[in-house]
């Protein structure tokens, strides 16, 4: 499937994790575009998938505070999903969440990523789960309200006290400011990506018509840092397309993430 480059390279500067939302499951004509979109991007790698789910999400989240507080008012959600013998499985599942989610801010619909605070067998009674597939994410949807509450001020400043890392202290060896302007563009746009308390785990080495994605090690457990990278990953990808570079990735062992390489 082709990435929509410019569509989402605007959605990219619009997006903003949102835990106040209206009391409200998304209009049937949202909706309906997300859906259409989700059959064709499912198809994008085997065995990961990502479920639209038109209500229930406040019985599956209940009682969840986690890392970004507790998320109020959205019913409706995404089930990210993945078999479980599935290659870098935590990594495909950012890239085609954070498909999902970039799309879903070109429609006008807010979000938040979930990791790690809701019960399969909750999600289970909503939709049907095989055996051999893992839920290793959930994101909210709804409506973000105008006014935010007390409680999302506090989280949001106790998120953004950590500032975002510049691209001299994410690049492997700094930047060079001879790199041509699609290297720039794409980790910009990488540098931009969500991440879990705004840790941004990945780092960048950049070499010919290449750029790698790697993990720095001392931040947080692997996997969730894998699907982080992920999100990253399709960041990257969109920030090249609009600069007009194609090209494709290679998935790499750990440390090493995956490389982007120019076409």
């Amino acid at each position: 499937m082709k990435l929509p480059a410019e569509k989402w390279f605007e959605a990219v500067k619009k997006r903003s994790s949102v835990r106040n939302f209206l009391s409200a499951k998304l209009k049937e004509e949202d909706a309906g575009k997300l859906i259409t979109f989700l059959e064709l991007f499912n198809q994008y790698y085997n065995g990961i998938r990502i479920r639209y789910v038109n209500t229930g999400f406040q019985e599956v989240a209940k009682g969840f505070i986690g890392s970004y507080g507790k998320i109020d008012g959205a019913q409706s959600y995404l089930v990210c999903l993945a078999e479980k013998n599935t290659p870098h499985k935590n990594e495909k599942i950012g890239y085609v969440g954070e498909a999902a989610v970039l799309e879903a801010v070109s429609i006008g619909i807010s979000s938040c990523w979930i990791t790690g605070t809701y019960k399969k067998e909750d999600v289970a009674k909503q939709i049907k789960i095989d055996e051999n597939e893992y839920i290793k994410s959930i994101i909210a949807l709804g409506y973000a309200k105008k006014k935010t509450k007390l409680s999302e001020k506090v989280i949001k400043a106790i998120v953004s006290s950590k500032k975002r890392k510049s691209l001299e202290e994410l690049c492997e060896n700094g930047v060079d400011s001879n790199w041509p302007n699609w290297v720039k563009t794409a980790l910009e746009t990488a540098r931009l990506a969500p991440s879990a308390i705004n840790r941004q785990p990945w780092r960048f080495r950049v070499s010919e018509n290449e750029i790698t994605i790697y993990i720095e090690e001392k931040l947080g457990k692997k996997d969730l840092k894998k699907l982080d990278c992920g999100i990253a990953m399709l960041h990257l990808e969109v920030g090249a397309l609009y600069s007009g570079v194609k090209g494709h990735w290679e998935y790499s062992l750990d440390p090493e993430i995956a490389k982007f390489v120019k076409e």
